[in-house]
């Protein structure tokens, strides 16, 4: 076996940073379309400030967690460094894809 070698980023986990990526854009949008326009509520009253910037907080904690997942997917895929990388020492040049609470972190080992 000739080193190094590189092992590929799986299918699943191409499909899950596209479909992250997709959620990043949505939740995106969604804020640009909170902060922009008038919302009326159920009486016909305008939604308080407050309750918008709430809301954008949500939604930008929710950007955050998917950002540190997708961001270093898509470096990895980009730049052709594959999943890993096999060497005469062992295994180089590899992330880590775990939960935090409810959000999906990436991080090198």
């Amino acid at each position: 076996m000739d080193f190094p070698v590189k092992v590929a980023i799986s299918k699943s986990i191409k499909a899950t940073c596209v479909l992250f990526s997709v959620l990043f854009m949505i939740a995106g949008y969604g804020i640009i379309v909170i902060c922009s326009q008038q919302i009326y509520m159920e009486d016909d009253t305008l939604v308080p400030w407050w309750l918008k910037a709430l809301i954008v907080c949500v939604f930008l904690l929710v950007e955050t967690g998917i950002g540190f997942m997708i961001f270093p997917i898509w470096h990895r895929i980009l730049s052709k460094r594959g999943a890993m990388t096999l060497t005469k020492k062992g295994i180089e040049d590899t992330f880590l894809m775990f939960n935090v609470l409810a959000f999906w972190t990436t991080f090198p080992v």
